[in-house]
């Protein structure tokens, strides 16, 4: 479990590095129209994007090496599950649009 830390780390490092130089790898985003994408504030999520994996793969390479002396692969396999799910849950809740909306008629 360990190797497949380490590895799983350098490859959300690397996934991170490539969304930030092509947001078309952002799901939904390459569907949006261009007046979506116009509104979209896309320099500033996928410079979030690209902050969350690297810190998704710091970390889970750090759990891969630090718990190598331990036999925890329970608290390992958590957290190479739970880490990417919680990066998704965040990265969708702070994601906004710059499009002003007039709630009035």
């Amino acid at each position: 479990m360990d190797l497949i830390n380490i590895i799983l780390g350098l490859f959300y490092i690397l996934l991170g590095m490539a969304v930030y130089k092509h947001p078309g790898l952002i799901a939904g985003y390459n569907t949006m129209s261009e007046e979506e994408k116009k509104n979209f504030d896309i320099a500033t999520f996928k410079s979030k994007m690209r902050l969350g994996f690297i810190l998704t793969g710091v970390l889970s390479v750090a759990v891969g090496v630090v718990l190598i002396p331990f036999d925890w692969e329970m608290a390992k396999g958590v957290f190479t599950i739970c880490a990417p799910v919680v990066l998704c849950i965040c990265l969708c809740s702070s994601s906004k649009t710059t499009e002003k909306r007039n709630l009035l008629p």
